[in-house]
């Protein structure tokens, strides 16, 4: 997931930074790094949380 991924993901979830941190047990600095493309990956974990909330929203 490249950082204008996790940033669209976000968006289309209706979260803010901070939302989202809370969701994933990460900071709102945390959040802004990822979407800045300054952490060197994105944790799978991260990711498959993503993909689940996603997936949640469509249902």
């Amino acid at each position: 997931m490249t950082p204008d991924e996790f940033t669209s993901a976000r968006r289309r979830l209706g979260l803010t930074q901070v939302e989202l941190g809370e969701i994933l047990g990460l900071s709102r600095r945390a959040v802004q790094n990822i979407e800045a493309g300054e952490t060197q990956r994105i944790k799978p974990l991260v990711e498959r949380e993503i993909a689940r909330l996603l997936a949640a929203q469509k249902q």
